[in-house]
């Protein structure tokens, strides 16, 4: 009987470098029969949305990177799509600004602009009146 040789995963194939650990969980198939990588990319997805609708409706958004130090730093996303360091009050349940980062247009999720969704979203959004 003829035995046929396969290879592993993660073994080098001939053109082409071994899998890292990280393509390896990003191709891993779930219960659902979602990869991994595919659900990550629904969820990014998803998280543009949430900034586009922002932008959209003129309303700031939130999130936490290397820049912030503390628990109650964060960047804020405004809608013209600059970026603030601020701190968060507690107390008051205000923010203050403590440096600008990006100018308007800018900031990490000013690319959204450009995005198909964000001119649908606002053509919708005008459409209604609000």
């Amino acid at each position: 009987m003829k035995q046929q040789e396969q290879k592993g995963k993660g073994e080098s194939v001939k053109g082409r470098r071994p899998e890292t650990v990280a393509e390896r969980i990003l191709g891993m198939e779930i219960h659902s029969g979602m990869t991994v990588r595919a659900i990550q990319e629904a969820l990014t997805r998803e998280e543009e949305m949430v900034y586009i609708e922002g932008f959209v409706k003129g309303l700031p958004s939130w999130y936490r990177d290397e820049r912030t130090k503390g628990e109650w730093e964060m960047i804020r996303v405004n809608p013209d799509g600059s970026e603030d360091l601020i701190f968060y009050e507690e107390k008051s349940g205000t923010d203050r600004e403590i440096v600008p980062l990006a100018l308007p247009g800018e900031g990490k999720m000013a690319y959204l602009f450009q995005d198909p969704r964000y001119t649908l979203y606002k053509k919708a959004w005008e459409g209604d009146g609000n």
